[in-house]
């Protein structure tokens, strides 16, 4: 995957508006357990659309105002994503179109949007220290999110926005100011609903290759009895697995974190199981089933 961020500052500068750009789309994919490993373009000149066309990136970053008079621009170089933030830190009305476009517009806030209104979805500021959370990289961070979805589920942005929609804080509907809410990649990845077909764009049909979903399976650590970890699910494909486990407190079955890991080579697949299970007595029932 590759994405563009545009911004006039030096990106390998610690500190300038770049740098925290790149920094915080890295923190919303990683949010996921991921490693990143695709490549970061960046361009020092903003709303450069030939220059984005050409460089034909899977996303396009840009945390700067002034999409209200770009947004048919940012809207015509789809497929490319341009994620892109509504354009204020206060809460107001800058994009009267509706939502969704082609274009990811989002937003900023803890609990709530404390910025331009009319968006995607709201992240908080994941590099400021303020009270006020700053759109700027709330911005990335959403896209790194969305990022993580498509790696994680094997899919293009569109249906890893759908499931991002319907699995929000919102609960899959849209507030004029929140937008879809904020992200769950979790609940995002392992989303069941039917995905539309995309409005803007026909995408080759991917080819799903024959694989064994497990869900719900519980290893107890014999080593550690006061936890235990919960296989959420896998998915085993020929070459690569997708894990996503909770671990938990034995004594109230309380959730101590989450962790989605991603393996892509055989060897590695095999070298992970054979850690998870030797440290485990025999799994207790879980939900197996094929797909």
């Amino acid at each position: 995957m590759n994405i563009l961020i545009t911004d006039p500052d030096n990106i390998n500068t610690p500190g300038t508006h770049a740098y925290n750009v790149r920094a915080a789309f890295l923190l919303g994919y990683e949010s996921a357990g991921l490693e990143w490993q695709g490549e970061i373009l960046h361009h020092t000149m903003t709303w450069d659309f030939s220059y984005v066309q050409n460089a034909g990136p899977d996303m396009w970053i840009q945390s700067y105002t002034g999409l209200s008079a770009h947004l048919g621009g940012c809207n015509a170089l789809y497929p490319i994503l341009p994620v892109m933030v509504a354009g204020g830190n206060s809460v107001d009305e800058l994009i009267s179109a509706t939502i969704p476009q082609q274009t990811l517009i989002t937003g900023a806030g803890d609990v709530s949007n404390e910025t331009a209104d009319n968006v995607e979805f709201i992240a908080p500021d994941p590099i400021g220290t303020d009270v006020q959370d700053y759109s700027s990289f709330a911005n990335p961070y959403i896209a790194g999110q969305i990022a993580a979805i498509m790696d994680i589920c094997n899919c293009n942005h569109w249906e890893a926005r759908y499931r991002a929609r319907m699995t929000g804080s919102k609960n899959g509907v849209w507030h004029e100011t929140d937008g879809f809410g904020f992200i769950n990649i979790l609940k995002a990845v392992t989303y069941k609903g039917e995905i539309p077909a995309d409005p803007w764009y026909t995408w080759p049909v991917p080819v799903q290759p024959k694989h064994i979903a497990i869900q719900n399976l519980q290893l107890d650590n014999i080593y550690a009895p006061i936890s235990y970890v919960k296989l959420l699910s896998a998915v085993v494909e020929s070459d690569k697995a997708t894990f996503i486990i909770n671990r938990h407190y034995s004594k109230d079955k309380a959730k101590l974190d989450q962790h989605i890991i991603k393996i892509d080579s055989t060897i590695a697949i095999n070298n992970a199981l054979y850690e998870l299970l030797k440290e485990s007595i025999s799994p207790s029932i879980g939900e197996f089933e094929n797909e």
